[in-house]
């Protein structure tokens, strides 16, 4: 039996599995096998992945119909062997020395969870824009898990997949699972594992790339629901912060930033052609979303730090559905004038940066 299964999800990803695949196969630590989740890709991935698995033995090869990248991983994990699991996206990579290192923090002292830090990456330069800032660490008791959450999501490494290593038996024994979710599935599969992690380790090496390019936009149905998503995930930590005994101001006001930026993200996506609303359609849409009840309580406790998100809490605070349209598009123009693309939207809401 393998000691690591490698989880990776694949859709319509034919221009970058070469590396991505290569990448995995030739980690200097062997003793895993490597899963790779067809999510019905129609184009040239199937036969890329059979390809490479021709090659090399410890690829398995499984396809399903297109059900998005969570249930791709539900999948993944029904027919993983190994003792940890690891989950690695299509359009990424990591450093050749990833997966041994993990495995050897992980079974150091027997942790339930190791994090390590990864750059955020430019697709077009390769450039680092960001890099995550753990530093070695060690959580010995439940409870110190757990208080250190927050901080951990603050430093935006407690809600991605890939910077971490995971114990096969607490997933297998408490049937955690990626929910139905059009985003943020992750975050909810992250929240539920912790709640069976005992202890755990962080490290300050940098071994994950995080790739920022437009595969995801591509291939990800436009987020219509994206608020209601957002509320649901939002309902759950603070089920779960509460079952925790960490539900405090700090939760709270977290929360509540979190929700904030969510809503302007929102307003974002209802600027998008393919909402096909007009002016007096964005207007009323706009009234809608800031007067919901959950808004305007996250508008009460919100105390964002950066001076974007600061201007965000201001303008929706003036309640004027006109400003808050004039506000959002500046934006948009803003991020078309600075060629940033999805990566300057995705600074503005940087978790780091609430």
């Amino acid at each position: 039996m393998a000691k690591v299964s490698i989880i990776v999800p694949i859709y319509n990803s034919q221009e970058y599995l070469d590396r991505s695949i290569s990448n995995i196969v030739y980690q200097s630590f062997k003793d895993m096998e490597i899963i790779l989740v067809n999510d019905g890709s129609v184009d040239n991935s199937l036969e890329i992945c059979k390809k490479y698995a021709k090659e090399d033995k410890r690829i398995k090869i499984f396809s399903q119909t297109n059900s998005g990248a969570g249930q791709a991983r539900n999948t993944g994990m029904k027919v993983a062997s190994a003792e940890y699991y690891m989950f690695f996206d299509a359009d990424d990579f990591m450093e050749t020395h990833m997966v041994e290192t993990m495995y050897n923090a992980i079974t150091s002292n027997h942790y339930d969870l190791v994090i390590c830090n990864s750059n955020e990456i430019a697709a077009n330069t390769i450039a680092v824009q960001s890099t995550t800032k753990l530093t070695d660490k060690v959580y010995s008791t439940k409870q110190v898990c757990r208080n250190n959450y927050i901080e951990l999501m603050k430093l935006n490494c407690a809600n991605t997949l890939w910077n971490k290593i995971y114990k096969a038996s607490i997933i297998k024994e408490h049937n955690i699972k990626f929910p139905s979710l059009s985003r943020g599935e992750d975050a909810v599969f992250n929240c539920d594992y912790f709640s069976y992690v005992n202890s755990m380790n962080t490290i300050s090496d940098v071994l994950y790339n995080y790739v920022l390019n437009d595969l995801e936009s591509r291939n990800k149905k436009f987020i219509s629901d994206n608020f209601d998503v957002s509320l649901k995930r939002i309902k759950h930590w603070e089920k779960v912060f509460k079952s925790w005994d960490i539900w405090n101001k700090n939760a709270k006001v977290f929360l509540a930033n979190y929700l904030l930026l969510d809503t302007v993200t929102t307003l974002f996506y209802s600027q998008s052609p393919e909402w096909n609303l007009n002016f007096k359609e964005q207007l009323a849409y706009i009234n809608k979303l800031i007067n919901h009840r959950e808004v305007k309580q996250a508008i009460k406790l919100a105390n964002p730090k950066n001076i974007f998100n600061k201007a965000n809490l201001m303008v929706i605070k003036s309640n004027s559905a006109l400003l808050i349209h004039c506000f959002v598009k500046l934006c948009i123009i803003l991020r078309t004038y600075l060629k940033k693309d999805n990566f300057f939207i995705r600074k503005l809401y940087d978790e780091r940066r609430l």
